[in-house]
């Protein structure tokens, strides 16, 4: 995304999305409520060039929450499949997920920030 990450997880059907501007909340969690079948995509939507239209669950909350759309702006590469990990520090708090190319998103547990770690 241009200003921010989004990260699917398969356990719980959860969308995780990271915002890289200085508002609050830093980070929030929704459910995957896309339905196989439905619109990946809007094609009625006017998409700027060099940039895509989120897809799938992603796409549909992006679609969704004019909020959330406005603070991401659009996506800046493809959808990228791999497998993340979730790990919650008991101690902090923090909530850690495995990125796609090695790196670490670490959720501060108040949704104030996040950070990525390689």
């Amino acid at each position: 995304m241009q200003n921010g990450a989004m990260v699917w997880t398969q356990s719980g059907l959860t969308i995780y999305v990271m915002f890289n501007d200085t508002s609050s909340p830093g980070w929030v969690v929704a459910p995957d409520t896309f339905v196989e079948g439905e619109p990946e995509v809007d094609f009625n939507l006017q998409v700027p060039p060099g940039l895509l239209q989120p897809r799938r669950g992603f796409g549909k909350l992006w679609r969704s929450d004019r909020p959330l759309q406005q603070r991401l702006g659009w996506a800046s590469t493809a959808e990228l499949g791999y497998t993340a990990s979730v790990q919650s520090d008991s101690v902090t708090g923090i909530r850690y997920i495995s990125g796609p190319h090695g790196e670490i998103f670490a959720l501060l547990p108040d949704q104030s920030r996040w950070y990525r770690e390689k």
